[in-house]
């Protein structure tokens, strides 16, 4: 490299090489570390010199908070400009990086949704602070956006930017990156095209949505009509595969994807206006408006109870990420820094030990009956009334008179005896409500006594202590399991070396024929990232992939396979011990609720079982009274006890 200086002569010496792209090469200033140079593969054109030297005039405003900003050209020694000066982002990362679950969980471990909220707001902040500069970013792609482990971001390759003159034509942003260019602009001449901040608009409303959707571009779906639907078409003809009007358009969103029902509602009309045709809409949602709608989304964030990684929309009655984790086995969001485990175990006991205080239920006895006395009323029934012994007396005159009087008659012997049943039919009338009260007085004893020996066995209580019980027996048994889940692990340790390697291989950074932005898009929609997400299967469910692709995407698998060395020295992949410890923070937390549960209901039966067993046992002992004083009645009457 020939010799560099700045504009005003002073030398420039090149530091350590930060990153290399097609324009050419950025590296650290030799001597300052928050400094980096642009050097360009050959001089710059008159045009982009005159643009660098535009921008270097809004540095003195806040706009470095959210950009890389240009403080100046470079020139080589014949004097004519080769670069830019920059300062250094530190550990920046794309934000493509951020948005696919495979990769946040390598480079932002910690991150959750909370974290992409609060990141794409910034990203909007962003945008924002560059229109309020007259300025339009036009190139607007993952590659131009870096986040910083605080969720900060700025914007990058400044140079591209669309860049107002005084009293002339805007120096053009001629760049773009087809995933992200708004369909008016589709085939358009970028060289001629004076961009705005609407059009920025689009790319800002797919990067939040990407953000906020796992990674899934807004028109990447399966497309229900005829043909092949790569993204750019599905771009131009407004086929946004998640809005209300998807089917309408022929399009579904692709399997195992969250939808924007779990997006509060005014974050789903902004998408809803920002991918809409031209004659449903004017201007697409501004920066600013992203910024206030995403800031209010930020502080009406619900905290999942089940999972502390886990930050969902207050308007969902559900934590839409424990779903999709359950359903797809996905780990979306890492782990804590700090281990849950002892959350869980603190909670745990605490609840044992309430469930333990709360007191066993006592059986209810009945109290001896007695004091009970013949009731008058009774002992005259047991008296034989005079119309009974007239019957009586006068049906054996009329029996005895036809014997001797008639012998051979017998009129006055049926007379005799239709007289002695009419008697004894008197004094069984008498007699009957007595035996009919201690009838009824015994069936009511019975069911009283049934009634109390069903109370008297507390069963909310016994199966509420049951289900804790069991709870309690598995929480116990989690140690042993985890042990053997780590001895899998050991045992198939080459396994998951191999699956985390492949797992860093991302497609997008692949050169596989026939594969290019569009197509990796796709592939990212339907969650394969990486070699380690390619199953023939699963590629063959992906539109735009037939066997031919599939063949390919397969046999680049392969080739990473081959390039796996095994190193048995290794200590357990991380991902593998992160998903084997969530495994165990699940069953722990299913068990805390299972416990919690338990004591509901021990709690619940504590206030309304002792009461109904008390009320049995009221029941059961009137009951008793009822029947003994009928036991008594019934003698007096009869004469006979009852049977």
């Amino acid at each position: 490299m020939s010799r560099l200086v700045d504009e005003q002569g002073r030398p420039l010496r090149l530091g350590h090489k930060l990153g290399e792209g097609g324009e050419g090469a950025v590296y650290r200033l030799a001597g300052h570390s928050s400094q980096a140079i642009k050097v360009y593969a050959s001089p710059l054109a008159a045009e982009r010199a005159k643009k660098i030297r535009i921008l270097t005039r809004f540095s003195q405003t806040d706009i470095g908070r959210f950009t890389a900003w240009p403080s100046g050209l470079v020139l080589d020694e014949k004097g004519q400009p080769r670069g830019l000066l920059l300062p250094v982002v530190e550990h920046g990362k794309d934000i493509h990086h951020l948005y696919t679950p495979s990769s946040r969980r390598k480079h932002f471990p910690t991150a959750n949704w909370r974290f992409l909220v609060h990141v794409s707001g910034n990203i909007a902040r962003a945008f924002a602070a560059v229109h309020a500069l007259g300025l339009v970013i036009g190139d607007v792609n993952p590659g131009s956006i870096l986040v910083l482990g605080d969720g900060t971001v700025r914007l990058i390759d400044v140079d591209s930017f669309q860049v107002p003159v005084p009293g002339g034509r805007p120096l053009l942003c001629t760049v773009a990156v087809s995933l992200f260019l708004p369909p008016e602009l589709n085939q358009a001449p970028l060289d001629s095209v004076v961009r705005t901040p609407d059009h920025d608009a689009f790319g800002l409303a797919i990067t939040i949505f990407q953000l906020l959707m796992l990674g899934r571009h807004p028109y990447a779906g399966r497309f229900l009509g005829v043909g092949e639907m790569p993204i750019e078409r599905a771009i131009a003809e407004h086929r946004f595969a998640f809005g209300t009007h998807a089917a309408d358009r022929q399009m579904q969103r692709p399997p195992n994807t969250v939808g924007m029902e779990i997006l509060p509602s005014r974050v789903a009309a902004l998408f809803e206006s920002a991918f809409a045709p031209p004659a449903h809409r004017r201007l697409r949602p501004s920066a600013s408006e992203w910024v206030q709608t995403l800031d209010q989304l930020a502080v009406e964030l619900a905290h999942c109870r089940r999972n502390p990684m886990h930050y969902y929309p207050r308007s969902g009655s559900l934590c839409p990420w424990c779903n999709f984790e359950q359903s797809t086995g996905v780990l979306l969001f890492g782990v804590p820094a700090t281990a849950s485990t002892q959350r869980y175990e603190n909670e745990y006991q605490q609840l044992v030990g309430l469930i333990a205080a709360v007191p066993r239920p006592v059986p209810n006895l009945v109290a001896a009956t007695s004091g009970v006395v013949v009731n008058p009323a009774a002992q005259e029934a047991a008296k034989t009334p005079s119309l009974a012994w007239g019957s009586y007396l006068l049906g054996l005159l009329l029996m005895v008179g036809e014997l001797v009087l008639l012998p051979r008659g017998g009129l006055f012997i049926l007379l005799g005896a239709v007289v002695l049943v009419f008697g004894a039919g008197a004094c069984r009338q008498r007699r009957k409500p007595w035996i009919d009260a201690y009838r009824a007085a015994k069936s009511e004893e019975t069911d009283a006594a049934a009634e109390l020996e069903r109370a008297n066995r507390f069963p909310a209580h016994a199966a509420a202590l049951a289900a804790a019980t069991r709870a309690s027996r598995l929480w116990d048994g989690l140690p042993s399991l985890r042990a053997e889940r780590y001895r899998q692990l050991e045992k198939n340790k080459r396994q998951e070396q191999l699956q985390q390697f492949l797992q860093t291989q991302r497609i997008e950074s692949a050169r596989i024929k026939g594969i290019g932005a569009g197509r990796v898009a796709m592939l990212s929609a339907y969650g394969i990232d990486t070699a380690g997400d390619i199953e023939i299967q699963r590629v063959q469910q992906v539109p735009q992939f037939g066997p031919v692709l599939a063949d390919r995407l397969v046999a680049w698998r392969q080739e990473r396979e081959h390039a796996f060395v095994y190193d048995p020295s290794r200590p357990l992949p991380r991902e593998a011990v992160i998903r084997l410890e969530k495994e165990i923070e699940d069953a722990q937390r299913r068990l805390v609720d299972d416990v919690r549960r338990a004591l509901r209901a021990l709690e619940a039966a504590r206030a309304s079982e002792p009461a109904a067993a008390a009320t049995a046992a009221q029941r059961l002992h009137a009951a008793k009274l009822v029947l003994l004083q009928a036991e008594v009645d019934v003698l007096a009457a009869t004469g006979r006890a009852p049977t």
